[in-house]
């Protein structure tokens, strides 16, 4: 049976939720499926960390589903030459690599730790790939991002929370030699926001586009509604139909759920207690993430109740501005029917 193969890169903070993703994972495997995880660290993760993963994380004491630490110390100096930030670190540069670290893999999928996956991950691992490097999803800001490197917007910049990557076609165009030829050249000064600008530059032409579905971001709708079509390519529907069923839901931005919401959006919050689910499921789950785990469920509560209460309101002040007016004008069939 072969192999699912998955790539995490994560530091010791964020094991706790690196666990919640691998358990949503297995959750929604239908068979026995055998699956790889590759934890991908700077070294500083401590034995003991390691080991209590492993104990907090009961997905992997089947015999199917395995995981192992992979040290990444000599891909460190790349941080050195790039933008990294809070939300950017020398971690996420990791996926720039996998070709080289895993020389016996033809292809691999990437997650970032801040994701809950719910469907099955084997059908996003078997898609098509073949004549193309990666598979991803187009980000919010694709359009802008495009234009900062000066690229046609005819293609899309992809999300890098989620790729699928071909390791061999990756190879053929040697593609770390590429990295170091952008980091070198004055084209470094338009990578801004770290390895996804470097994908976008180096994989041009050899992306496949897959369903929003498969990597939506945990944003209230409002603000994702505002930049369709706009600052992406994205249509509207179909970011609405994809944010309604989302495949992973990617927990990207300065905002975790397992920091307590401070979204007004109550469908934000809807978003973010989908993480407690599986995050409830490891050894991880601690009295204070059920504290806020209840918390989010109360705000959850009082917002649909807020918004219940406004569409009331609209409805009663429609019917106040229609009530004088003359029946020859017309009037909404909606605005006689009671309640």
């Amino acid at each position: 049976m072969p192999e699912i193969h998955v790539a995490f890169a994560v530091d010791e903070t964020f094991l706790t939720y690196c666990s919640a993703a691998l358990t949503s994972i297995c959750r929604h495997l239908p068979g026995p499926e055998e699956i790889r995880f590759y934890l991908l660290h700077n070294g500083s993760i401590s034995e003991t960390a390691r080991c209590e993963f492993f104990e907090k994380t009961p997905c992997l004491a089947g015999k199917y589903a395995r995981a192992e630490f992979v040290e990444m110390k000599d891909r460190l100096d790349i941080s050195k030459q790039v933008v990294t930030s809070a939300h950017i670190t020398a971690e996420t540069y990791f996926r720039l690599y996998l070709h080289e670290i895993f020389p016996e893999l033809n292809k691999i999928l990437y997650l970032d730790a801040d994701v809950v996956v719910m469907r099955n991950i084997k059908e996003l691992f078997d898609i098509d790939i073949s004549n193309l490097c990666l598979a991803g999803v187009e980000d919010l800001m694709s359009h802008e991002f495009m234009k900062r490197l000066d690229l046609p917007l005819t293609e899309k910049y992809v999300n890098g929370g989620v790729l699928l990557m071909n390791l061999d076609n990756i190879r053929e165009i040697n593609a770390s030699a590429r990295v170091e030829e952008i980091l070198n050249s004055p084209l470094s000064q338009a990578v801004t926001f770290g390895d996804q600008d470097l994908t976008a530059l180096i994989f041009k032409g050899r992306i496949k586009y897959i369903p929003l579905r498969w990597n939506i971001l945990a944003r209230p709708a409002k603000e994702m509604a505002e930049r369709c079509g706009i600052v992406n390519g994205i249509d509207l529907e179909d970011m609405l139909a994809a944010r309604s069923n989302p495949y992973i839901l990617h927990y990207a931005g300065p905002q975790k759920p397992w920091d307590g919401a401070s979204s007004k959006e109550y469908t934000c919050l809807g978003q973010f207690l989908r993480w407690f689910k599986y995050a409830s499921e490891t050894g991880y789950f601690t009295a204070e993430f059920k504290k806020i785990e209840s918390a989010n469920r109360r705000k959850l509560k009082v917002n649909l109740i807020i918004g219940q209460l406004k569409l009331l309101l609209d409805k009663i002040l429609l019917k106040l501005k229609f009530k004088d007016r003359p029946r020859k004008q017309g009037r909404p069939r909606w605005l006689n029917q009671k309640g």
